[in-house]
């Protein structure tokens, strides 16, 4: 033996009751499915202090516990996946009112076909305050507007500068004349 150091050897019972909680199933222990020698052997442990807590109620507060952890553990894995106002969903909240800001302000400023005028048929201030998926669906339609808008324009104006170009080109040549 090694000087300073401790040696202990669990009594008998010991490894019975791990081999009961082993039949058991030890993600049973975590429910609450104890061996029954659990209560025993910590009663055994109370008679030799001379105590008069029982080993039955330290096993249900122990279990108590447990279930008590698991509660918060559950609890807390909810608050991150279903709550409204945690940091994830607040920062794309943010940034999604900022392209709903964007786009809405820029359907504003257009001639909207009568088919897209619902788009700002609200307020800005209220599409802001409808939830997060609502306002990615308004986006979806309003986004391809903007770029069909835009086509438009520029399908406009390509028209227009041709024929103010082909203007030009005949206005040229008859004074050339």
């Amino acid at each position: 033996m090694v000087r300073g150091t401790i040696s202990y050897e669990a009594p008998r019972a010991f490894y019975e009751l791990l081999q009961e909680q082993q039949h058991i199933g030890w993600d049973r222990f975590f429910e609450g499915c104890w061996s029954e020698k659990w209560a025993s052997i910590q009663q055994q442990y109370y008679n030799l202090g001379k105590s008069t807590r029982t080993g039955r109620r330290w096993a249900t507060v122990i279990i108590m516990k447990l279930w008590n952890i698991a509660w918060d553990l559950w609890e807390h894995r909810n608050g991150i996946l279903h709550e409204k106002e945690n940091l994830i969903t607040q920062s794309m909240t943010v940034q999604l009112n900022a392209r709903v800001s964007w786009v809405y302000n820029d359907l504003s400023s257009r001639a909207l076909r009568q088919y897209d005028r619902h788009l700002v048929h609200h307020s800005l201030y209220t599409l802001l305050r409808k939830d997060n998926n609502y306002k990615i669906t308004w986006l979806l339609v309003a986004e391809p507007v903007i770029r069909s808008s835009r086509l438009d324009n520029w399908r406009e104006n390509s028209r227009t500068d041709r024929t103010v170009n082909s203007m030009r080109r005949c206005m040229f040549a008859w004074l050339r004349r």
